[in-house]
């Protein structure tokens, strides 16, 4: 018995871990259609689809990765549709990166929406700026000077001699600029650092959803000009875009675990009410 006492926990932990993944496999597979979809749409996401169809063509949109590694996860859910929505555009894409890892997520989200838009030419339409050292004083070097704060490509080559990049001297004359972030703090330092020599340049944010709150309030103030925050606002994008992407495959995946899991809080709770607790009846 003290054996079998012993192994109780292990296996209800294997157990439990079993339920999980496979509660996530079916939701994205079979159950993936069951999940329920979203019927309002947030008014800070369809501005962000607005903004960027109100792009000019012959405008380059600087694309900046400022997230840690760890929520790569969600900021994946929450931008593909955003970036592909540029892809179908066929606009001019420089993508640039504060955390050193972000430019490699980047590209390859751009690699991974080839495979939904073909016609998108990334070896022409795309430059990589690399990782731009500094953190918050680097935000505050571009807005002064985007030529002169970033005067090379990743492949170290001349910033002002690309094609795509000839006629941005300064942040003001990309078509757009476009913040992916998981922290409220760092969306708060490209907003008040750029938002006043923009002019008329779109800033976009795109969020995890644990800092959607602190940035909601610079868009209400119209500082920023959009907002797609979580996995619930990029499946919106998805079908405002009329795309079945990656967010609706996880969308029933995360409500199918939400709900086990509020069931097992439940259930939890109730045997902890009616058993009797073992150290009262040792005592007794």
């Amino acid at each position: 018995k003290a054996i079998i006492g012993k192994l109780n926990p292990t296996l209800w932990r294997t157990l439990l871990a079993v339920l999980f993944i496979g509660l996530a496999i079916l939701g994205g597979t079979f159950f993936a259609q069951l999940g329920l979809q979203p019927v309002l749409f947030p008014e800070q996401v369809v501005h962000t689809f607005d903004r960027i169809n109100a792009i000019s063509p012959d405008k380059t949109v600087l694309l900046v990765g400022d997230f840690e590694a760890g929520f790569a996860g969600e900021i994946r859910l929450t931008s593909q549709a955003v970036i592909e929505h540029l892809m179908r555009r066929d606009l001019n894409i420089a993508l640039m990166s504060i955390n050193p890892v972000d430019s490699a997520i980047l590209s390859d989200q751009i690699s991974r929406g080839q495979v939904t838009v073909s016609s998108f030419q990334a070896n022409s339409k795309v430059v990589d700026l690399g990782y731009l050292p500094g953190g918050a004083l680097a935000v505050q070097d571009l807005a002064t000077t985007f030529s002169g704060t970033v005067p090379l490509t990743a492949n170290r080559d001349v910033t002002s001699s690309q094609e795509l990049l000839k006629n941005v001297a300064h942040m003001k004359d990309f078509g757009a600029i476009i913040v992916v972030t998981d922290k409220a703090e760092t969306a708060r330092i490209w907003v008040e650092q750029l938002s006043e020599s923009l002019g008329d340049t779109a800033l976009l944010i795109i969020s995890s959803a644990q800092a959607a709150p602190l940035i909601h309030p610079y868009y209400e103030s119209r500082q920023v000009d959009g907002v797609v925050s979580g996995l619930s606002n990029g499946l919106i994008y998805e079908r405002i875009l009329g795309s079945t992407g990656a967010a609706s495959r996880n969308n029933t995946s995360l409500q199918m675990l939400s709900v086990f899991m509020a069931v097992l809080i439940m259930a939890g709770g109730f045997v902890s009410l009616v058993r009797p607790k073992m150290s009262k009846g040792k005592g007794k």
